[in-house]
């Protein structure tokens, strides 16, 4: 079933890169990859440096694209790194892989994961010069 495809698929990408083995993903053979724009060998890059998932995790598939896409928390070389991944299927196979890799949390500061994203959410201001104005008399 073609709307499966992208799921199956995306599922044993994961898998395999979680376990550092491209042997186990089913790659193209004209794959081609990147990370943060610069080009990535085969094995190299995020086969090497994730080691696993973090807190937040976010999956989406496009059958009709047969693409899939990540979004969430990776751990990578041993810390927290907002990540998004986009792969494109075709044939069965990944033939394409877009990584970004966040390196700090919202706005540069602290670490990349759910409770320093929380922690520096917009505050409500308290009080504004609208808000205090008086209408104009006429």
């Amino acid at each position: 079933m073609r709307s499966r495809v992208p799921a199956e698929v995306a599922r044993r990408f994961s898998n395999g890169r979680i376990q550092a083995d491209p042997a186990a993903v089913p790659l193209s053979d004209d794959y081609f990859a990147t990370e943060n724009t610069a080009p990535v060998a085969k094995g190299e890059g995020a086969w090497k440096s994730v080691t696993g998932y973090g807190d937040l995790q976010r999956r989406y598939f496009d059958p009709v694209n047969e693409t899939a896409a990540f979004f969430g928390i990776l751990k990578k070389e041993g810390h927290d790194q907002i990540t998004s991944v986009r792969i494109k299927v075709a044939g069965g196979k990944v033939s394409e892989a877009e990584w970004i890799f966040g390196t700090q949390g919202p706005g540069g500061r602290g670490e990349a994961n759910p409770a320093g994203l929380l922690k520096y959410r917009r505050r409500r201001p308290t009080s504004c010069r609208h808000r205090n104005a008086a209408p104009a008399s006429s």
